[in-house]
């Protein structure tokens, strides 16, 4: 049975104790889990995972052949559920015009993937008008363009040339989830053009589901493919994997139930029993 190249770089293999000790790591494999500086836009050299544990507990590990180089066998860590060779590369230079430096430093977190300003919210007084920079504010990029920006007024140009070699769960965020359950896929508007073919040939295509709503187009061998898709997290579950716990906000209709944060039912029929706590306290004096 023949097997294409690019199919045994995604079947892993247990190594045996030699072999792992003498491999190499795949190409990236301390990416994923290392903090990230979203101010100044660069990595911190500490790491959430350890990215350098191997060993499944007997001396063996999991190994992927790499064909980008000589087909060696390298080894991942034990934190990547898997690990594939993805060769995505536009040779296509994107430029951004941004007419002022606030521009440029708002769009300097643009490559960011993930929802770093959750948990960030300022108290503000609604009837003041404040505006808070954070991401990208002290990039690299940002402080040239403010620093030019108090010489003379500049326009300033991003670009840009996108290429992925390898793919890995704990490196691309945005990825589907390993376990069953976890999420809903919903496919629609499903139509091609310029499609053709009989019982002897065949044309193959491939689609990197992300989260959310996407449309998009698959260049096949004759002709295109369009769809849309809507990939959701399943109820109660959230992450850029959905394996976290998210909890469900509480019904409008159970506002009223709930007295306290600690769970104390108290209706609105036994409110009134309550006193207040001046009552109490002027009866005393």
């Amino acid at each position: 049975m023949w097997i294409p190249p690019g199919v045994l770089s995604t079947l892993s293999f247990t190594g045996s104790p030699q072999q792992c000790e003498k491999a190499h790591f795949v190409p990236g494999y301390n990416l994923g889990g290392e903090g990230f500086d979203i101010v100044t836009m660069q990595r911190k050299g500490a790491y959430v995972i350890n990215a350098e544990m191997w060993n499944l507990g007997n001396g063996t590990c999991k190994m992927y052949r790499n064909s980008y180089m000589n087909g060696e066998n390298q080894k991942v860590p034990v934190a990547v559920v898997d690990w594939r060779n993805l060769p995505k590369c536009s040779m296509k230079v994107s430029s951004i015009l941004y007419d002022s430096v606030e521009s440029l430093v708002n769009d300097s977190t643009s490559s960011v993937s993930n929802d770093w300003k959750v948990g960030l919210e300022f108290p503000v007084d609604p009837s003041v008008t404040v505006g808070v920079g954070l991401g990208g504010s002290h990039s690299r990029a940002s402080e040239f363009g403010m620093k030019k920006s108090k010489e003379d007024r500049y326009n300033f140009v991003r670009q840009s040339v996108n290429c992925n070699f390898y793919s890995n769960q704990n490196i691309k965020s945005n990825c589907c989830p390993a376990g069953k359950g976890l999420a809903t896929l919903k496919v629609y508007n499903l139509y091609a053009n310029n499609l053709y073919g009989d019982m002897w040939t065949a044309t193959d295509g491939s689609v990197e589901v992300k989260y959310g709503t996407v449309t998009d187009s698959c260049m096949l061998n004759h002709g295109t493919f369009f769809f849309t898709y809507v990939v959701e997290c399943a109820p109660s579950l959230g992450g850029s994997r959905c394996d976290e716990y998210v909890s469900s906000p509480m019904k409008p209709s159970l506002a009223k139930v709930f007295y306290t944060r600690n769970g104390v039912l108290l209706g609105d029929s036994m409110r009134k029993f309550l006193k207040p706590a001046s009552q109490s306290v002027s009866g005393q004096l």
